[in-house]
C-alpha cells in the first residue's frame, strides 16, 4: 500500500502540515501549493482542484494551518506572502471559503504575513505574523492588536500562570504578561547571546 511518504517522497520544502477532524492530512509544499492527502483513497486533492479556492491570492505557498476545537469546524490558512488569513470550512469532503481576514487592518506595515497560530488555555487564538503578535479573543469576532511588534518570532507557548512565552531568532526568550484588554508587557527576557 502506498503511504503519504510515497506521495511526497520527491517533494522538498514542506512548509506546513495539519491533520483535520476527518483524519485527512493538509500539507503545504513550496512550489505545488497545498493539498489534502486522503488516507482512505491515497489521493492528494490540490487547492487548484477546489473551485472555491483555486483563484485566491497566496495559495501557492502556505505557512500555517490551524483548526482548534474552539473554532467550530473552521480551519485557518495563512499564506506565506500575503497579509491574509483564509477561514475555510470542510464539510462532506468539500473545502470552501467561509471568510477572509486582512491583517493589514491591524498592523499597517507591509509584510504583515501570518507565520503560525497558537490557541491558549482560554481558547484565545494568537496570531504570529512576520511583524508581531495579534490575538483573536475567544467568543469575539474581531482580532485585536497587542502592541507587541517583534520580528522573527520562532515559537510561542503559555505557562500555568497564563503568561505567554515567545522565542525569537535574535532576542532570545521573552515572557509576556497579558492584560484583560490583551495589551502585552515584558515580564522577562533572556538574550540567547548572554549564556
Amino acid at each position: 500500500s502506498r503511504g503519504l511518504g510515497d506521495v511526497y517522497k520527491r517533494q522538498t520544502n514542506i512548509r506546513a502540515i495539519y491533520k483535520d477532524m476527518d483524519g485527512d492530512i493538509w500539507i503545504s509544499q513550496n512550489r505545488l501549493g497545498w493539498g489534502i492527502y486522503k488516507k482512505d483513497n491515497e489521493h492528494v486533492l490540490w487547492y487548484k482542484d477546489m473551485p472555491d479556492l483555486k483563484n485566491l491570492s497566496g495559495m501557492e505557498s502556505v505557512n500555517c494551518f490551524a483548526g482548534y476545537p474552539s473554532m467550530n469546524g473552521e480551519i485557518w490558512l495563512g499564506p506565506a506572502y500575503q497579509p491574509l488569513i483564509y477561514i475555510l470550512k470542510k464539510e462532506k469532503g468539500k473545502v470552501t471559503l467561509s471568510a477572509k481576514i486582512d491583517l493589514q487592518r491591524y498592523i499597517k506595515t507591509p509584510g504583515n504575513n501570518p507565520q503560525f497560530f497558537y490557541e491558549d488555555k482560554k481558547h484565545n487564538i494568537w496570531i504570529v505574523t512576520s511583524l508581531g503578535l495579534l490575538v483573536k479573543p475567544y467568543n469575539e469576532h474581531d482580532i485585536r492588536t497587542t502592541g507587541f511588534l517583534q520580528r522573527e518570532i520562532t515559537g510561542l507557548t503559555e505557562d500555568t500562570a497564563g503568561n505567554i512565552w515567545i522565542s525569537t531568532r535574535k532576542d532570545g526568550v521573552l515572557c509576556l504578561t497579558v492584560s484583560d484588554d490583551f495589551k502585552i508587557c515584558l515580564l522577562y527576557t533572556s538574550d540567547a547571546a548572554d549564556e
